[in-house]
Formats: structure tokens, sequence, C-alpha cells
């Protein structure tokens, strides 16, 4: 994966996340509480992305046996890191559970936006 993929996909999510506090954040009767859990979800999201991105670079240079049980191994990692934060946030009372599950989405909506985020880019140069 190159880096300007990650670096869209990293686009993608800064945009969703943008999107989901302009719209969402209306539908809340905390709104800083709910903005703080969005933007550590979007955190996550980002973090879960460059994750990724590195994971895979890594899976690359190893034989077909050993690839797959390092790709297992970096998903649980990136599962233990989203469930942590869930933790840390409901515990402490840092922000919405809701706005970090939504923040925590914006890396799949990111991802589905690439694409038009790419067209975009392509025709302003």
């Amino acid at each position: 994966m190159e880096d300007k993929v990650l670096k869209s996909l990293i686009s993608g999510i800064l945009l969703c996340g943008i999107l989901f506090q302009a719209v969402f954040v209306w539908f809340s009767d905390a709104k800083v509480f709910f903005s703080l859990g969005l933007w550590i979800g979007v955190g996550v999201a980002v973090f879960m992305a460059w994750h990724i991105r590195y994971s895979l670079e890594d899976a690359l240079d190893m034989s077909e046996g050993d690839a797959p049980k390092h790709m297992y191994r970096m998903y649980g990692i990136r599962m233990a890191v989203v469930l942590v934060v869930f933790f840390i946030t409901a515990y402490f009372e840092i922000g919405s559970m809701i706005g970090v599950l939504l923040g925590v989405m914006t890396l799949k909506v990111g991802a589905y936006m690439q694409p038009l985020l790419q067209k975009i880019k392509k025709k302003r140069r």
C-alpha cells in the first residue's frame, strides 16, 4: 500500500469526522461530551488505518504460512485497542460512547469515500 493511499484514507476519515460533527452534534443534549467521544473515535480510526497499512506491508514480506497468522495477530491488537479505548472512555466518562462508535466507523466510511476523493483530486489537477 502506498503512502498516498494512506493519506487519502486518513483524509476521508477526517472529512467524515467533520461531517458527523456537523450533523450528529445537533441530536445530542451534551454537545461537548458527544464531540469528545466522536474525535476520540476518529483518532482510533486514524490509528487503525495506519496500523493496517504497516501490518500489510510486514505481511507482504512474510512466507505464505506466516502472513495470515501475522494478520490475525495484528487484527487482534487493533480490536484490543478499540476495546481499551471504549472501556477507558466509558469508565472515566471522557466522551459519549455513541460518539466513539461513530468516530471508529469513520474508518469504514472513509474507505468507501476514497475512490470519490481520488476522482475529485484527479479533476483538480
